[in-house]
C-alpha cells in the first residue's frame, strides 16, 4: 500500500515574499568572473571578495531592486559571465521566462503560478486532499528511489535530503503535463521517466526559493530540452557528439576505444542531465548561468552543451589517457573542479571550428 506523504506546496504568502529580502550587505562569495588557481595571498583574497561584492550588488540592482522593469537583455549579457550565488535564485526565473520583465503585476503573476502548480499536482499525484496531504504517484516514488540511491553513493548532493519530495513532485507534475500535451497533439512526442530528469529538477529545487518556482523553471527548461529524453532525439544527439569527439579529439577518442569504454555508460547522463550531477555543485551552476543566459539563441544556450562536454574531455585528456576503463568511468561520473570560464571559451572555439568546417 502506498504511504501517505505531505504535499508541501508553498503557501501564497511564501510565494509572494518580497525579493528585497536579500540583505543589502555585500556578500563574501567567490567571484564569478575570474577564478584563480593556487593559494592566493591575503591581498588577493581581499580583492576577490571586493570583486564578488560588486558583482552581487550589480545583479541586485538589475533584478531585486528594480521597481517596475527588469532589463532582460542586459541581464542576459551579464549572466553569461556568471551569476553570484546570492542572486541566482532571483535571476534564473527571469532567464527562463517564468517571471515577466514587467513587475507591475508581480503579485498576481505569483498567485497564478501557485494555482497552476496546485492544479497540476492534484492531477499528477494519486490523491491530494484538502489538507494538503497526498499519496505519491509511481513517478514520484521512482524519483525518490533514485535520489536515495544517489545519496548513498555521492559525497556531494545537488539537493538536501529534506527536499527529496520537492524534486519528486516537480518531476511527476511536469511529466504528467508533458503526457497530456502529447495526448492532445499528435505531433508532440511523449517520453518516459529518466534519471536525467532528477538531475535537472534537483538543480532547480536547489537554487529556487520555492517549490512553485522550481517547478515552473524546470518545466521551462524541459520544453527546450525534452527531445533528449526521446529515444530518437537521444540517438541523434549521441551520434553527432561521437562524430565530433572522433574528429576533434582523436587521441582521447582512441583511448576510449582502446579501453572499450561504452558511450552508453556515460554519455546519455552527460547530455540529458547537463552535467548537473557530474560536476561539483558550484561548477555546474556557473555553467548553467551561461546556458540559461543564451536560451533560444542559435549556437548559444543549450546548443553549447555538447561543445562544453568536448572541452571538458579536452581538459581531462591526460588524466583519461593514463587510466583504464573503470577509472575512466569513475572520472566521467565525478568530474573534478574545473575552470568553467575556460571550458566555455574552449567550447565556443569548438563550435566555431565545427561551423567553419561544415561538420554539422
Amino acid at each position: 500500500m502506498s504511504s501517505t506523504i505531505p504535499v508541501a506546496v508553498p503557501s501564497l504568502a511564501s510565494a509572494t515574499a518580497p525579493l528585497a529580502a536579500l540583505s543589502g550587505a555585500a556578500e563574501i562569495e567567490e567571484p564569478v568572473r575570474r577564478r584563480r588557481r593556487g593559494a592566493p595571498s591575503a591581498d588577493t583574497m581581499q580583492a576577490l571578495a571586493a570583486e564578488a561584492a560588486v558583482d552581487a550588488r550589480l545583479f541586485r540592482e538589475m533584478v531585486v531592486e528594480a521597481e517596475t522593469h527588469v532589463d532582460l537583455p542586459k541581464l542576459r549579457r551579464s549572466s553569461r559571465a556568471g551569476v553570484p550565488a546570492s542572486t541566482r535564485a532571483h535571476v534564473w526565473p527571469y532567464l527562463l521566462g517564468v517571471w515577466a520583465p514587467e513587475k507591475f503585476n508581480e503579485v498576481t503573476a505569483r498567485r497564478g503560478l501557485q494555482e497552476e502548480y496546485s492544479k497540476v499536482l492534484g492531477r499528477s499525484l494519486d490523491v491530494v486532499g484538502a489538507n494538503g496531504s497526498g499519496i505519491d504517484s509511481d513517478v514520484a516514488r521512482r524519483v525518490r528511489s533514485e535520489l536515495n540511491r544517489r545519496a548513498s553513493r555521492d559525497t556531494t548532493q545537488v539537493v538536501r535530503p529534506e527536499r527529496f519530495w520537492d524534486v519528486a513532485r516537480v518531476v511527476a507534475a511536469q511529466l504528467w503535463t508533458a503526457d497530456e500535451e502529447a495526448a492532445d497533439d499528435e505531433d508532440t512526442t511523449s517520453y518516459e521517466f529518466s534519471p536525467g530528469m532528477v538531475s535537472l529538477a534537483s538543480q532547480m529545487v536547489g537554487v529556487c526559493l520555492t517549490e512553485v518556482e522550481a517547478y515552473h523553471c524546470y518545466a521551462s527548461l524541459m520544453r527546450r530540452h525534452q527531445h533528449l529524453f526521446t529515444s530518437s532525439g537521444l540517438a541523434d544527439a549521441t551520434g553527432r557528439f561521437l562524430m565530433l569527439f572522433r574528429v576533434l579529439l582523436p587521441e582521447v577518442y582512441d583511448a576510449f576505444e582502446s579501453e572499450e569504454v561504452d558511450a552508453r555508460a556515460w554519455l546519455p547522463a552527460w547530455l540529458q542531465g547537463l552535467l548537473a550531477r557530474q560536476l561539483p555543485l558550484e561548477c555546474s551552476r556557473r555553467l548553467w548561468d551561461t546556458y540559461l543566459a543564451g536560451l533560444d539563441v542559435e549556437g548559444e544556450g543549450l546548443d553549447l552543451h555538447p561543445y562544453v562536454c568536448l572541452a571538458i574531455l579536452d581538459c581531462l585528456q591526460e588524466q583519461l589517457q593514463e587510466v583504464e576503463a573503470p577509472e575512466m568511468l569513475a572520472v566521467l561520473a565525478h568530474l573534478p573542479e574545473l575552470d568553467i570560464d575556460q571550458c566555455i571559451t574552449r567550447a565556443c572555439n569548438y563550435r566555431d571550428d565545427v561551423k567553419g568546417r561544415g561538420l554539422l
